[in-house]
């Protein structure tokens, strides 16, 4: 035989024999796997059908307990020891070990609603401890105070619903060690559920709003009943109340807070005026605050049903010392607000001969400014002659100034150029104003920053019996 042909002969049966060989190995494999895989899917059938028929055997022990009181004493007491323990597999038991079973405990309902009752009588101790509202001491105040009232219960009677809510979800659906790791049912809606939390606060907020807009029209209503008129004016950083005829009642910084007098039971009509920035008038047991703007006069009637003192302050922050805006309400019989009255006037025609009678000759006017305040109130200077003002503002960090005025009216109406405008410098400083010479006359002067501070100015000898007169100099 050709040895070529033989070694090819060979080479293919070497190549038949390693594909038969292959084959087989694969036959084998695959129905190796294949027994494999249902052995596997037996045990875990086998498996599933045990795990199946023990949470049956649980809860068929759970049912039978709750109807025979199982795993009680006869004294009714819990006794662990009389549960049987199963073995459970771990796809009911996170521990995979066996787990004793409980009864499950009910939630008192009791219990949660007295946490509910203690988080509420918490709450209203905490109210009571706050202090609370103030006594109101006026007409409108009471009835603000019974709207308080009505609000503030119902707010309580909300709480006390929200709050055992909440206890009640916490308790009663807490996490416990026997829980797994899945999740409870999950409820998204409940049309009817909220429909009602939806109605319910609206028809609260629309009452609310109709029992609050009736008191405000109240409060901001102003009779035309005969009443006492009083301006207020708000400034940095002190009131004056101006009474007319020129009562006026003053405060100055660093000393006692002004006091505005009232007659009891008798209505009061408050104009508020701001000479520089927003103030806030606000006396606490009246239970009313309204707003003091440049450039707008706002008002309000006030009728004071007790007698006593009463404190008042500045309620919105206008500034560094805003904490000195402070200021008091007397409020008297009629007999003693009459008497108070004639001493005030008896007090203004004093200082008006006092002013009519303040004469010098001397070029040289010497004026200190302090806490707000002029040294003086009465200021002379010779009549058609230059003069010169020596101002001292001994006030740290506030600005004065010196201005005259033909008359107070002049200064007040706004719109009218002054006779004299110093120019304002902050304390602690000195300056010298030189004015040119003045017609004789009694003249008003201020400083336009802090406007309380004023006085009367005579030029040339006046005298002693006269008046100022509102329009100055003729």
């Amino acid at each position: 035989m050709d040895p070529h042909a033989l070694a090819s002969a060979r080479a293919q049966d070497d190549r038949d024999g390693v594909a038969s060989a292959r084959a087989q190995d694969d036959r084998d494999g695959v129905a190796s796997a294949r027994a494999q895989d249902d052995g596997v899917n037996d045990g875990v059938g086998r498996h599933l059908q045990r795990s199946s028929n023990a949470l049956c055997d649980k809860f068929s022990i759970i049912r039978k307990s709750r109807k025979r009181n199982t795993g009680r004493d006869p004294s009714g007491e819990y006794n662990p020891d009389r549960w049987p323990r199963l073995k459970t597999p771990s796809i009911f038991n996170i521990r995979g070990s066996g787990m004793r079973l409980k009864p499950k405990r009910a939630i008192s309902l009791a219990r949660i609603a007295k946490v509910a009752a203690l988080l509420g009588l918490v709450s209203l101790a905490l109210t009571a401890c706050s202090g609370g509202q103030p006594t109101p001491v006026t007409e409108d105040g009471a009835s603000l105070h019974h709207l308080y009232k009505i609000v503030f219960w119902v707010a309580v009677v909300i709480f006390a619903i929200v709050e055992f809510a909440i206890v009640y979800m916490v308790v009663r659906y807490r996490r416990r060690k026997r829980d797994d790791e899945s999740l409870p049912p999950q409820i998204h809606g409940n049309t009817k559920l909220e429909f009602v939390w939806t109605i319910i606060p609206t028809i609260i907020v629309i009452v609310l709003f109709i029992l609050s807009w009736q008191q405000v029209i109240k409060a901001e209503a102003l009779p035309g009943d005969e009443h006492t008129e009083i301006q207020v004016h708000g400034y940095q950083w002190q009131w004056r109340f101006d009474y007319g005829d020129q009562v006026e009642i003053a405060g100055s910084m660093g000393q006692s807070p002004p006091v505005m007098v009232v007659p009891v039971d008798k209505m009061i009509r408050l104009k508020l005026f701001s000479d520089n920035v927003i103030h806030a008038f606000y006396i606490p047991k009246a239970l009313y605050k309204l707003d003091v703007i440049p450039g707008r006069a706002n008002q309000f009637d006030v009728r004071f049903t007790q007698k006593g003192t009463f404190h008042g302050q500045c309620a919105e922050f206008c500034g560094l010392s805003h904490a000195q805006m402070l200021f008091q309400v007397k409020v008297v019989d009629q007999s003693e607000y009459d008497k108070w009255w004639a001493e005030q006037k008896a007090q203004v025609k004093t200082k008006v001969q006092q002013a009519a009678g303040c004469h010098s000759e001397a070029t040289t006017v010497n004026v200190l400014a302090k806490s707000i305040k002029f040294d003086k109130t009465c200021v002379a200077a010779p009549a058609d002659k230059p003069f010169e003002i020596a101002f001292d503002n001994q006030d740290p960090g506030i600005e004065h100034n010196f201005t005259i005025w033909k008359s107070k009216a002049d200064a007040e109406r706004g719109g009218i150029e002054p006779l004299f405008a110093g120019t304002s410098i902050k304390g602690i400083n000195k300056t010298t104003y030189k004015v040119d010479a003045l017609p004789a006359g009694q003249y008003y002067f201020n400083c336009t920053v802090h406007p309380v501070m004023n006085g009367t100015f005579n030029v040339g000898n006046t005298p002693a019996s006269t008046s100022p007169s509102p329009e100055g100099p003729q």
